[in-house]
């Protein structure tokens, strides 16, 4: 899913998936639903790294530490 045009503002992300198997889950809990302002913000709030997140977003990987996320405004 590529990257809403946001003219060089961070687009906000939302968790859709959680609880996926996974080996290192974030250092958190992250529920369904919860929403970040950007990539960035999300990184400080769960300890997945950016790139991760990133790669997730863009469909190279299926879930990051376990969480699937999707810009906000792909999320009905």
């Amino acid at each position: 899913m590529p990257r809403p045009n946001s003219a060089g503002l961070p687009a906000p992300i939302v968790v859709i998936e959680t609880g996926l198997k996974c080996q290192r889950p974030p250092d958190r809990p992250v529920d369904v639903g919860e929403r970040f302002r950007s990539i960035a913000w999300a990184e400080c709030s769960t300890g997945i790294g950016r790139g991760h997140i990133c790669m997730q977003l863009n469909n190279k990987v299926s879930h990051a530490r376990g969480v699937v996320f999707a810009y906000a405004e792909n999320v009905a």
